[in-house]
């Protein structure tokens, strides 16, 4: 928590009151997940960790977050092949897939 506190800004509050209730939801969403966290016996095996691989033509970029709750990734899609074709045929490739 000294963490939390320590890199507490009060800029950008409408009033002293808003302020002091964003803090303490901030502090009870920490309270929340340090005690959600320490429930469970499984660690991440990777955290942020960037993936790069082919699927055909295509190659799929991206970082993959990890974290004993939950797992995500955010990706982006490039394909050398469809920078040569019409948009009528890159249309028709994507919907087969």
């Amino acid at each position: 928590m000294g963490a939390f506190e320590s890199a507490w800004s009060s800029e950008g509050f409408l009033t002293r009151e808003h302020e002091e209730r964003m803090q303490e939801q901030g502090r009870e969403a920490l309270r929340k997940f340090v005690a959600r966290d320490a429930a469970t016996s499984v660690a991440p095996l990777a955290v942020e960790t960037e993936f790069k691989f082919k699927v055909g033509d295509d190659v799929v970029i991206g970082r993959w977050t990890g974290s004993t709750n939950a797992t995500s990734a955010s990706c982006s899609w490039t394909t050398r092949a469809r920078r040569s074709m019409t948009p009528e045929k890159a249309s028709r490739a994507r919907r087969s897939r």
